[in-house]
């Protein structure tokens, strides 16, 4: 039986993806840059676009000058921000699946059923 203990590792799947691809170290792929600083400054910036502009200046010069520590910690936040955006959409689709598996497994068992009383 399909219950959210076992979907738990579904639901976080939008905050690890995120956070992951801001850990991993930035690669060389056909002459650019792919990955972790990158995608740490896309979130900072992304996340300055939605601020006033006093506190973004603020923000990026903070960034501009953490340690990476401190750049995975804010990323961290961001990436959690991210996971509770998509959290809606990943509780829907659990509840479906939920849904889908409790109405498979009923017709199983009534089809079960009837070949039971059938003998």
């Amino acid at each position: 039986m399909l219950t959210w203990f076992s979907l738990w590792p579904f639901m976080t799947l939008p905050f690890l993806l995120s956070f992951v691809l801001g850990i991993l170290p930035s690669l060389s792929v056909g002459g650019g840059e792919v990955g972790g600083a990158l995608v740490r400054q896309y979130g900072v910036n992304q996340l300055a676009a939605l601020m006033p502009h006093d506190f973004s200046m603020v923000l990026i010069d903070w960034f501009n000058q953490a340690s990476y520590v401190e750049e995975l910690v804010l990323h961290g936040v961001i990436s959690l921000n991210i996971g509770l955006l998509f959290y809606p959409l990943f509780f829907g689709l659990g509840s479906l699946a939920i849904r889908a598996a409790a109405w498979s497994a009923k017709q199983e068992l009534a089809q079960s059923n009837t070949l039971l009383n059938r003998r």
